[in-house]
């Protein structure tokens, strides 16, 4: 699942490092780390354990506001049943607030740049794209798109304004809600998978920012006109599908989660394409065929995947797209 909170465009500044001493305007010594320990006094009971162990869920197709997390599981995962049923009342919201407030503060005292290496990404050309995000995870998604193509670095700088993001609560997934246009991220992953996921949901925030492109008759064409060339009635088109699997089980995109689901929303979970992932020992990433009967979810999904490989620059996920897909790559490119 899919989101965004209204962005407060309110900036504060300091030209202070984290971790560094800062001089507050009442000259008050503080380091970042006493603020955070004073701020977390300010908290009820430990976020760590209300978070560990949520299990990610899969996708509720009644849940229309939504669209589908890249935090899929394998499919042999799918059937799991949730654990640890949360009470997601006032204290879950609480929770979120309170960590938004800590963050906030820190802000105020230390900028927003002392939360990253900002010369770093400033000659990158990406910095304030994502000050956004919670403080603990800026460094690691700003290291994520560090070497994304210009087209993509354009376009996260035009919509640095318009990002917000807020923690999930409950059992929620990753998800960016279509209503609120807030991207809402769980908390249990480490930083590496933080910023793979957070580059998909970014990438359905951008689909929508750019006013649904997934959903117009030119991407839906570009894909028909891909998935015509794996007509496995025809002689050509089964020699071009074996030539596709063995292309991809070839290669790193193999491995790649966005790769995996655009498979499963191009193919609806084939099974020749779900038996040959499993002979090969490689983790199938999907979401499943209720999801895929939505209008417009096999678009969305697909343009979401794409600008993940690409804001990651996952050269041979870019490549076999840009190869077995060709239509759908190049309408993607023009979106942006």
């Amino acid at each position: 699942m899919f989101g965004t909170p209204e962005n407060n465009n309110t900036e504060l500044h300091s030209d202070t490092t984290s971790g560094d001493v800062s001089e507050v305007e009442s000259g008050l010594e503080v380091t970042e780390s006493e603020m955070d320990d004073e701020l977390s006094k300010e908290l009820d009971g430990s976020f760590d354990s209300f978070i560990s162990d949520k299990k990610i869920t899969t996708f509720d197709k009644e849940q229309k506001s939504e669209v589908s997390s890249q935090q899929r599981k394998p499919v042999e995962q799918l059937e799991t049943e949730k654990e640890n049923d949360y009470n997601e009342g006032d204290e879950a919201d609480s929770v979120t607030k309170e960590r938004s407030f800590v963050d906030k503060a820190k802000d105020t005292v230390f900028g927003k740049k002392s939360a990253y290496d900002a010369e770093r990404f400033e000659k990158a050309g990406i910095k304030g794209a994502f000050d956004e995000l919670p403080r603990n995870r800026r460094e690691a998604v700003y290291e994520t798109f560090e070497n994304a193509p210009d087209e993509i670095k354009s376009t996260v700088n035009s919509l640095s304004t318009e990002l917000s993001v807020e923690n999930t609560t409950g059992n929620d997934c990753c998800h960016y809600d279509l209503d609120a246009k807030k991207i809402r991220m769980e908390t249990n992953m480490d930083n590496a998978e933080y910023a793979e996921v957070f580059s998909h949901e970014y990438g359905h925030f951008v689909d929508n920012k750019k006013g649904d492109v997934s959903d117009t008759y030119e991407f839906r064409e570009a894909m028909s006109k891909d998935l015509a060339n794996y007509d496995r009635s025809t002689e050509v088109g089964r020699q071009n599908f074996d030539k596709m699997m063995n292309d991809l089980m070839g290669s790193d995109a193999a491995f790649d989660r966005a790769v995996s689901d655009n498979m499963s929303a191009y193919f609806k979970n084939d099974p020749e394409i779900v038996q040959r992932y499993f002979d090969e020992g490689i983790d199938y990433y999907q979401h499943d065929n209720s999801y895929w009967s939505g209008h417009g979810n096999r678009e969305a999904e697909i343009y979401a995947n794409s600008f993940s490989m690409a804001a990651q620059d996952n050269k041979a996920s870019c490549e076999f797209m840009q190869h077995h897909f060709p239509n759908t790559w190049e309408q993607f490119k023009k979106t942006l």
